[in-house]
């Protein structure tokens, strides 16, 4: 619970101040209740949550480009884009990824990766 008090409050300063202290907020909290975010884990969430909206800032689409939007992440991605999103070198493998993945299956495997799961 405290985790999400902190990111609350860590969002509402990246918005106001484009700047945020994770270390200062549980401080702060912590001078008035002593067990707010205790483990290495809370913090790298923390960290986590903060990074992904830092980097996803506009994500918001209107109901009525709705549509268009979903159609565009279900388009098969040039081969060129899908090599700069990967980060695809040299040394890997032919065959590694399928070129006819859509936008939204090229995201969730990139972020994934990142995190061991694909």
């Amino acid at each position: 619970m405290s985790a999400f008090i902190v990111i609350d409050s860590q969002l509402e300063r990246l918005k106001h101040e484009q700047s945020v202290d994770v270390f200062g907020a549980v401080s702060r909290m912590r001078s008035q209740r002593n067990f707010m975010v205790q483990t290495e884990e809370q913090y790298a969430f923390l960290y986590d949550v903060l990074v992904e909206a830092v980097e996803t800032i506009d994500t918001e689409v209107l109901a009525s480009g709705l549509y268009q939007h979903l159609m565009k992440l279900r388009q098969p991605a040039s081969n060129t884009l899908l090599a700069q999103y990967l980060g695809i070198d040299n040394r890997r493998e032919p065959g590694h990824l399928n070129s006819n993945m859509s936008g939204l299956e090229l995201e969730y495997k990139h972020k994934f990766a990142i995190i061991g799961y694909y």
